[in-house]
């Protein structure tokens, strides 16, 4: 059982979750910057949570206090790894593969079971590609 969390009070001293720096406050700001890696970080949600501000990661690592140590949190929202782009262009092609399959069943049965098949293995890989860690 993990040690609960406890809210990151700015005006006190705390680690670098992600090297062996000291995180300082960074003034008028909720956010701290490390003195030795130089990433910054943001207290979110009610001061519980510290969130890395600039990353190269498709979603912010966030960590909670625990009081001696950091304790990274994994992120439970699957729809957050997918931009507004790429979920514009998945309604559009699926809207466009259920244009050509009514059309491939209404001119030939044999068409239109291969091009159903092919419209469930491709956005299987689609998503598959798109969960994988």
């Amino acid at each position: 059982m993990s040690p609960p969390s406890r809210p990151i009070d700015l005006t006190c001293d705390y680690p670098c979750p992600c090297r062996r720096g000291r995180l300082q406050r960074i003034t008028l700001t909720d956010a701290f910057g490390c003195d030795r890696c130089q990433h910054l970080f943001e207290v979110t949600e009610q001061g519980t949570y510290l969130e890395q501000i600039v990353t190269t990661r498709p979603q912010r690592p966030r960590w909670r206090w625990t009081g001696k140590t950091w304790k990274s949190v994994p992120r439970r929202d699957p729809l957050h790894k997918f931009t507004t782009l790429e979920l514009f262009g998945l309604l559009l092609g699926t809207i466009v593969c259920v244009l050509i399959l009514n059309q491939a069943i209404a001119n030939n049965l044999i068409y239109g079971l291969c091009l159903l098949i092919l419209l469930i293995v491709i956005p299987g890989l689609m998503f598959w590609l798109s969960y994988r860690q």
